[in-house]
Protein backbone atom coordinates (compact mmCIF):
# COMPACT_ATOMS: atom_id res chain seq x y z
CA UNK A 1 0.00 0.00 0.00
CA UNK A 2 1.30 3.67 -1.06
CA UNK A 3 1.31 5.48 2.14
CA UNK A 4 1.52 9.42 0.84
CA UNK A 5 -0.91 10.59 3.70
CA UNK A 6 -0.76 11.38 7.30
CA UNK A 7 -3.44 11.03 9.93
CA UNK A 8 -3.29 10.74 13.58
CA UNK A 9 -6.21 8.73 15.53
CA UNK A 10 -7.33 8.31 19.06
CA UNK A 11 -7.16 4.56 20.45
CA UNK A 12 -10.64 4.33 21.08
CA UNK A 13 -14.28 5.69 19.63
CA UNK A 14 -17.04 6.18 20.34
CA UNK A 15 -20.20 5.27 17.35
CA UNK A 16 -22.69 8.07 18.91
CA UNK A 17 -20.69 10.84 18.96
CA UNK A 18 -17.30 10.37 17.49
CA UNK A 19 -13.58 9.95 19.08
CA UNK A 20 -13.35 9.97 22.60
CA UNK A 21 -9.77 10.19 23.29
CA UNK A 22 -7.83 13.26 22.03
CA UNK A 23 -4.51 11.93 22.34
CA UNK A 24 -1.87 11.74 19.54
CA UNK A 25 0.24 8.93 18.51
CA UNK A 26 3.89 10.17 18.67
CA UNK A 27 4.98 10.53 15.09
CA UNK A 28 7.53 7.58 15.01
CA UNK A 29 4.64 5.22 15.12
CA UNK A 30 1.73 7.44 13.57
CA UNK A 31 0.00 5.30 10.65
CA UNK A 32 -0.95 6.49 7.04
CA UNK A 33 -3.99 6.22 4.74
CA UNK A 34 -3.55 5.07 1.91
CA UNK A 35 -2.95 7.94 -1.21
CA UNK A 36 -5.73 6.77 -3.47
CA UNK A 37 -9.03 5.10 -2.16
CA UNK A 38 -12.34 3.75 -4.27
CA UNK A 39 -15.05 4.48 -2.21
CA UNK A 40 -18.74 3.08 -3.37
CA UNK A 41 -21.58 4.09 -2.16
CA UNK A 42 -20.17 8.20 -1.49
CA UNK A 43 -23.75 9.39 -2.29
CA UNK A 44 -25.45 7.81 0.83
CA UNK A 45 -25.73 8.67 4.56
CA UNK A 46 -22.50 6.54 5.99
CA UNK A 47 -20.63 6.51 2.57
CA UNK A 48 -20.56 10.48 2.50
CA UNK A 49 -19.28 10.59 5.96
CA UNK A 50 -16.47 8.22 5.29
CA UNK A 51 -15.79 10.30 1.83
CA UNK A 52 -15.79 13.83 3.39
CA UNK A 53 -13.52 12.54 6.41
CA UNK A 54 -10.91 11.04 3.94
CA UNK A 55 -11.32 14.07 1.43
CA UNK A 56 -10.64 16.30 4.52
CA UNK A 57 -7.44 13.69 5.20
CA UNK A 58 -5.84 14.79 1.21
CA UNK A 59 -6.68 11.08 -0.40
CA UNK A 60 -7.33 11.26 -3.79
CA UNK A 61 -10.96 9.50 -4.37
CA UNK A 62 -12.57 7.48 -6.54
CA UNK A 63 -16.52 7.99 -6.75
CA UNK A 64 -18.56 5.95 -8.17
CA UNK A 65 -22.01 6.39 -8.98
CA UNK A 66 -25.18 5.80 -11.10
CA UNK A 67 -26.23 8.94 -12.26
CA UNK A 68 -24.34 12.29 -13.05
CA UNK A 69 -21.18 12.48 -10.55
CA UNK A 70 -21.20 15.93 -10.80
CA UNK A 71 -23.01 16.65 -7.69
CA UNK A 72 -19.88 14.00 -5.71
CA UNK A 73 -17.16 16.33 -7.57
CA UNK A 74 -18.95 19.34 -6.15
CA UNK A 75 -18.94 17.98 -2.96
CA UNK A 76 -15.45 16.56 -2.83
CA UNK A 77 -13.44 19.16 -4.95
CA UNK A 78 -10.54 16.80 -6.88
CA UNK A 79 -12.20 13.68 -6.37
CA UNK A 80 -12.63 11.79 -9.75
CA UNK A 81 -16.29 10.57 -10.09
CA UNK A 82 -17.83 8.00 -12.38
CA UNK A 83 -21.03 7.22 -13.42
CA UNK A 84 -20.94 3.23 -13.50
CA UNK A 85 -23.49 0.74 -12.05
CA UNK A 86 -21.08 -1.19 -9.97
CA UNK A 87 -23.18 -4.37 -10.23
CA UNK A 88 -22.33 -5.00 -13.45
CA UNK A 89 -19.22 -5.94 -15.07
CA UNK A 90 -19.00 -2.83 -17.05
CA UNK A 91 -19.96 -0.90 -14.31
CA UNK A 92 -16.83 -2.14 -12.07
CA UNK A 93 -14.85 -2.32 -15.37
CA UNK A 94 -15.55 1.58 -15.71
CA UNK A 95 -14.58 2.27 -11.78
CA UNK A 96 -11.31 0.39 -12.50
CA UNK A 97 -10.08 2.92 -15.49
CA UNK A 98 -11.04 5.42 -13.18
CA UNK A 99 -9.05 4.69 -10.75
CA UNK A 100 -6.40 3.78 -12.75
CA UNK A 101 -6.61 7.00 -14.15
CA UNK A 102 -5.97 8.54 -10.92
CA UNK A 103 -2.65 6.65 -9.98
CA UNK A 104 -4.47 3.30 -9.69
CA UNK A 105 -6.41 2.23 -6.15
CA UNK A 106 -4.49 1.73 -2.92
CA UNK A 107 -7.73 0.60 -1.19
CA UNK A 108 -11.08 0.18 -1.87
CA UNK A 109 -13.97 0.68 0.92
CA UNK A 110 -17.05 -1.03 -0.42
CA UNK A 111 -20.32 0.73 1.44
CA UNK A 112 -22.92 0.69 -1.11
CA UNK A 113 -25.52 -1.48 0.17
CA UNK A 114 -29.36 -2.07 -0.13
CA UNK A 115 -31.86 -2.50 2.76
CA UNK A 116 -35.30 -4.98 2.20
CA UNK A 117 -37.65 -7.10 4.56
CA UNK A 118 -40.57 -9.19 3.85
CA UNK A 119 -41.67 -12.38 4.97
CA UNK A 120 -40.50 -15.90 3.73
CA UNK A 121 -43.88 -16.59 2.97
CA UNK A 122 -44.18 -14.02 0.16
CA UNK A 123 -40.61 -13.86 -0.61
CA UNK A 124 -40.03 -14.12 -4.29
CA UNK A 125 -36.34 -14.84 -6.20
CA UNK A 126 -36.70 -11.91 -7.45
CA UNK A 127 -36.51 -10.15 -4.50
CA UNK A 128 -33.60 -12.09 -2.99
CA UNK A 129 -32.42 -11.70 -6.15
CA UNK A 130 -32.28 -8.11 -5.62
CA UNK A 131 -30.86 -8.10 -2.16
CA UNK A 132 -27.97 -10.35 -3.15
CA UNK A 133 -27.58 -7.70 -6.22
CA UNK A 134 -27.24 -4.89 -3.69
CA UNK A 135 -25.29 -6.44 -1.41
CA UNK A 136 -23.24 -9.12 -2.54
CA UNK A 137 -22.15 -8.30 -6.68
CA UNK A 138 -21.88 -4.40 -5.59
CA UNK A 139 -18.68 -5.51 -3.42
CA UNK A 140 -17.64 -8.37 -5.23
CA UNK A 141 -17.60 -6.67 -9.17
CA UNK A 142 -15.71 -3.72 -8.16
CA UNK A 143 -13.25 -6.16 -6.02
CA UNK A 144 -12.76 -8.24 -8.55
CA UNK A 145 -11.96 -5.29 -11.16
CA UNK A 146 -9.92 -3.66 -8.76
CA UNK A 147 -7.52 -6.74 -7.77
CA UNK A 148 -4.82 -6.17 -10.03
CA UNK A 149 -4.04 -2.39 -9.03
CA UNK A 150 -4.51 -3.84 -5.09
CA UNK A 151 -2.05 -6.08 -5.87
CA UNK A 152 0.52 -3.56 -7.63
CA UNK A 153 0.01 -1.12 -4.23
CA UNK A 154 -0.15 -3.78 -2.22
CA UNK A 155 -3.73 -2.51 -0.83
CA UNK A 156 -6.55 -3.19 0.65
CA UNK A 157 -10.41 -3.68 0.84
CA UNK A 158 -12.83 -3.52 3.03
CA UNK A 159 -17.08 -3.90 2.94
CA UNK A 160 -19.42 -3.20 5.35
CA UNK A 161 -21.45 -6.37 6.74
CA UNK A 162 -24.84 -6.51 9.25
CA UNK A 163 -25.69 -8.33 12.65
CA UNK A 164 -28.53 -10.51 10.49
CA UNK A 165 -25.62 -12.04 9.17
CA UNK A 166 -24.95 -14.13 12.38
CA UNK A 167 -29.00 -14.11 12.54
CA UNK A 168 -31.71 -12.08 11.53
CA UNK A 169 -35.10 -11.10 13.41
CA UNK A 170 -38.09 -11.90 11.10
CA UNK A 171 -39.33 -10.37 7.78
CA UNK A 172 -35.07 -10.25 7.46
CA UNK A 173 -34.03 -13.29 5.86
CA UNK A 174 -33.12 -12.39 2.44
CA UNK A 175 -31.14 -9.26 3.88
CA UNK A 176 -29.46 -11.50 6.51
CA UNK A 177 -28.61 -13.92 3.82
CA UNK A 178 -27.16 -11.32 1.49
CA UNK A 179 -24.77 -10.07 3.92
CA UNK A 180 -24.06 -13.45 5.09
CA UNK A 181 -22.96 -14.22 1.40
CA UNK A 182 -21.07 -10.98 1.18
CA UNK A 183 -18.74 -12.67 4.22
CA UNK A 184 -17.83 -15.17 2.79
CA UNK A 185 -17.12 -13.65 -0.52
CA UNK A 186 -14.54 -11.46 1.48
CA UNK A 187 -13.68 -14.53 3.10
CA UNK A 188 -12.53 -16.17 0.41
CA UNK A 189 -11.14 -12.82 -1.54
CA UNK A 190 -8.91 -12.46 1.51
CA UNK A 191 -7.85 -15.97 1.32
CA UNK A 192 -7.05 -15.74 -2.20
CA UNK A 193 -5.43 -12.55 -2.30
CA UNK A 194 -3.13 -12.41 0.81
CA UNK A 195 -0.40 -13.52 -0.86
CA UNK A 196 -0.08 -11.04 -3.04
CA UNK A 197 -0.30 -8.13 0.15
CA UNK A 198 -4.29 -8.15 -0.46
CA UNK A 199 -5.95 -7.76 2.85
CA UNK A 200 -9.29 -7.88 2.52
CA UNK A 201 -12.29 -7.38 5.44
CA UNK A 202 -15.27 -6.10 6.67
CA UNK A 203 -16.85 -4.03 9.26
CA UNK A 204 -20.17 -4.78 11.17
CA UNK A 205 -22.26 -2.07 12.84
CA UNK A 206 -23.76 -3.96 15.84
CA UNK A 207 -27.28 -2.30 15.78
CA UNK A 208 -29.07 0.19 14.02
CA UNK A 209 -27.37 3.28 11.98
CA UNK A 210 -28.00 6.46 12.76
CA UNK A 211 -29.05 7.83 9.57
CA UNK A 212 -31.66 10.67 8.57
CA UNK A 213 -33.75 7.80 7.04
CA UNK A 214 -33.65 5.75 10.07
CA UNK A 215 -34.54 8.27 12.19
CA UNK A 216 -37.92 9.36 9.89
CA UNK A 217 -38.61 5.87 9.54
CA UNK A 218 -38.66 4.94 13.42
CA UNK A 219 -39.03 8.66 14.86
CA UNK A 220 -39.94 6.70 18.10
CA UNK A 221 -37.44 4.43 18.94
CA UNK A 222 -35.08 4.57 21.26
CA UNK A 223 -31.27 5.62 20.02
CA UNK A 224 -29.35 5.07 22.64
CA UNK A 225 -28.30 1.98 21.00
CA UNK A 226 -27.59 2.83 17.46
CA UNK A 227 -24.54 3.23 15.66
CA UNK A 228 -23.39 6.76 14.89
CA UNK A 229 -21.79 7.68 11.55
CA UNK A 230 -19.35 9.35 13.14
CA UNK A 231 -17.61 6.67 14.82
CA UNK A 232 -18.42 4.38 12.58
CA UNK A 233 -16.19 6.33 10.28
CA UNK A 234 -13.82 6.57 13.02
CA UNK A 235 -13.78 2.84 12.69
CA UNK A 236 -12.92 2.76 9.07
CA UNK A 237 -10.39 5.09 8.94
CA UNK A 238 -8.44 3.34 11.90
CA UNK A 239 -8.61 0.46 9.83
CA UNK A 240 -7.14 1.62 6.92
CA UNK A 241 -4.11 3.49 8.74
CA UNK A 242 -3.60 0.09 10.53
CA UNK A 243 -0.20 -1.44 11.11
CA UNK A 244 -0.77 -4.62 8.31
CA UNK A 245 1.82 -6.41 10.29
CA UNK A 246 -1.27 -7.46 12.71
CA UNK A 247 -3.82 -6.21 10.76
CA UNK A 248 -8.06 -6.77 12.28
CA UNK A 249 -9.71 -8.57 8.84
CA UNK A 250 -13.38 -8.54 10.84
CA UNK A 251 -14.49 -5.37 12.89
CA UNK A 252 -17.17 -5.43 15.26
CA UNK A 253 -18.87 -1.65 16.41
CA UNK A 254 -21.17 -1.19 18.68
CA UNK A 255 -22.81 2.13 20.54
CA UNK A 256 -21.23 2.42 24.13
CA UNK A 257 -23.22 2.90 27.04
CA UNK A 258 -23.82 6.63 27.94
CA UNK A 259 -21.28 6.85 31.22
CA UNK A 260 -22.25 10.55 31.75
CA UNK A 261 -18.69 11.29 30.14
CA UNK A 262 -17.07 8.68 32.56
Amino acid sequence: MQHSVPYTHPFAWDVRSGMTETKRTPPSVRTRLPSTVVVTGASGALGSVVAGRLHDAGVTLVLPTRGDPAGLTTQFPGAHGVTADITTEAGADAVAAAAQEAGGADAALLLAGGFGMGDLASLTPAALNTMMTANVLSALLPLRALAPQLKASQGAALGISASAARGTKAKMGAYGASKAALEAVLSAAQAELKADGVHVGWITPEGTLDTPANRTAMPDADRSAWVGLDGLTDAIVHWLGQDRRAAASHLHVAALPDTGGR
